[in-house]
């Protein structure tokens, strides 16, 4: 490793010995790094098939002047918690967890069928803040073929629904913010259909595993006990708009269901329906403009991100053996609306607003009836491989027939792409 080292860095000084002003020497020093980042970590598997490594090294850090519901570190931010709760209560976290590795694979291949893969971690798993565990962000195959505009791909990666997220800082990109669609196991097919030279169109289905949220006496996860995948499609549509620049717009839906016993030793059962509705909108203004967003409407959707974390609102007695009498799906709707704009080669700019809102006939008191946060940020780019940022952002969570909990969020991290 120091022998490499020492290579890199008389390679990199080789490049601008001739340099006669600092200037000079900084801009071949600089371009040098960018050919060193463009230069992918690449070899072998032992089946002899090609592998690129990549992935980054980050550091974040939240200050947050109010008690809030935050995961993995405080790095994910969920909800504001009502005053009455704890008042004035700042938090600070400070987290590694969001340091990710991944590899792509590139299988064998012929004329009309290609075959890949892709597996990434994180360390955003169970595990303290010095001792944190990995976690599978994305693991499946990927078989492509070329002639007929389709692919599939098995293995657990992005839902199909709603599929963009917001230029955020903050590592939950609004999750139960008015933000949906998570990643899952799933079995995807893909088709895509070229309409003319500038506009196509593209077809999505999956079949995804159901994630319940309690487990039934039986010990099984609700979605796992309904016996059934959640079926999700998309139909979106890419076509010049502005400037020549191509938009992307998309419909997308899901359905499924949850089992949960009525009682313990009883062949009864309940079933649940999970079903949501989105739109998404991908829309370059110019070059260095972006504008996106998504809405959504459903029901039983905490799961996905949505309903501030909510999907069902139980009726159990409070002694065993606990049984099930009633319930009802959350329904909920959310939105979110960013701008992204490029100032130059280092600097970037982003803000945006975000709402996640529950039918208030679906609650009981206390229960969050809404949350919505607005965010501002700023990134810059000192080297090819390295980003830093800051965003501030404000949250308002309202509870039925509760005090309000409202947040000021600061945030900023230190990432190294490689």
């Amino acid at each position: 490793m120091k022998k490499l080292t020492a290579l890199v860095l008389a390679t990199a000084l080789g490049g601008i010995a001739m340099a006669e002003t600092q200037e000079e020497r900084i801009a071949a020093l600089e371009k040098k790094v960018q050919e060193m980042e463009s230069s992918k970590i690449t070899g072998k598997t032992k089946g002899g098939y090609d592998i690129q490594f990549y992935g980054f090294g980050r550091l974040d850090a939240m200050w947050l002047d109010s008690n809030a519901q935050t995961t993995c570190g405080g790095a994910i931010f969920m909800w504001s918690k009502p005053e009455t709760t704890v008042t004035d209560d700042d938090q600070l976290g400070v987290t590694a967890r969001n340091t990710r590795l991944g590899m792509d694979l590139i299988g064998p291949s012929t004329a009309t069928l290609k075959s890949s893969a892709k597996i990434e971690l994180d360390f955003s798993g169970t595990g303290t803040e010095t001792n944190n565990e990995p976690r599978i962000r994305h693991g499946y195959l990927q078989l492509d073929m070329p002639e007929s505009n389709m692919s599939i791909i098995a293995g657990q990666t992005w839902d199909v629904i709603a599929p963009l997220n917001p230029p955020t800082v903050d590592c939950s990109i609004l999750w139960w913010q008015g933000n949906v669609g998570m990643r899952r196991p799933q079995l995807r097919i893909t088709k895509g259909m070229d309409l003319n030279d500038q506009t196509s169109f593209k077809l999505e289905g999956a079949l995804a595993r159901t994630v319940g949220t309690e487990n039934n006496y039986n010990g099984v996860d609700s979605g796992s006990d309904s016996g059934l995948p959640s079926m999700q499609a998309r139909v979106s549509m890419t076509t010049p708009v502005f400037n020549e620049l191509k938009s992307t717009f998309g419909i997308s839906g899901l359905y499924g269901q949850e089992e949960y016993d009525v009682a313990a030793g009883s062949t009864d059962s309940r079933n649940f329906n999970s079903w949501l509705m989105a739109f998404d909108m991908n829309l370059p203004i110019t070059k260095e403009t972006l504008i996106l967003g998504e809405v959504y409407r459903g029901s039983n959707t905490g799961t996905y991100g949505g309903a501030i974390g909510q999907n069902l609102n139980l009726d159990k007695t409070l002694v065993a053996p606990f049984t099930l009498t009633d319930g009802d799906e959350i329904h909920s709707t959310g939105c979110w609306l960013a701008l992204s704009q490029k100032l130059n080669d280092k600097f970037s700019v982003a803000g945006g607003y975000s709402l996640d809102t529950v039918d208030p006939e679906d609650l009981d008191d206390n229960s969050r009836q809404s949350n919505q946060t607005a965010f501002t940020n700023v990134v810059y780019k000192p080297l090819a491989n390295v980003l830093t940022g800051v965003e501030l952002a404000h949250n308002i969570t309202e509870y039925q027939n509760s005090e309000n909990g409202e947040t000021l969020r600061a945030s900023m991290f230190m990432q190294f792409n490689f």
